[in-house]
């Protein structure tokens, strides 16, 4: 805390503010409110597991399959067989 107090001095701030942010900073570590960021990973959603390159190959692909599958049906319904007379 000594060090912080030496950065706020440089700054000129008052020793009120300086009191008043210590608490609060003191406050917030005594309820935990501050987290380590990597406790958050551990809780990521089984998406994310999932590399972003193998999640867009995969919408390609299936993009892919559905369009070819529309066109393929289009094509069938659009050719005309003259009937036999």
């Amino acid at each position: 805390m000594k060090d912080y107090k030496d950065y706020m001095n440089r700054f000129s701030a008052s020793p009120a503010l300086q009191n008043e942010t210590l608490s609060k900073t003191n406050a917030a570590i005594s309820r935990k409110k501050l987290e380590n960021p990597r406790d958050k990973q551990d809780r990521q959603p089984m998406s994310f597991t999932i590399p972003q390159w193998a999640r867009v190959a995969c919408v390609i692909i299936a993009l892919c399959v559905v369009l070819s599958a529309t066109a393929y049906a289009v094509v069938r319904f659009m050719i005309w067989k003259p009937t036999d007379m």
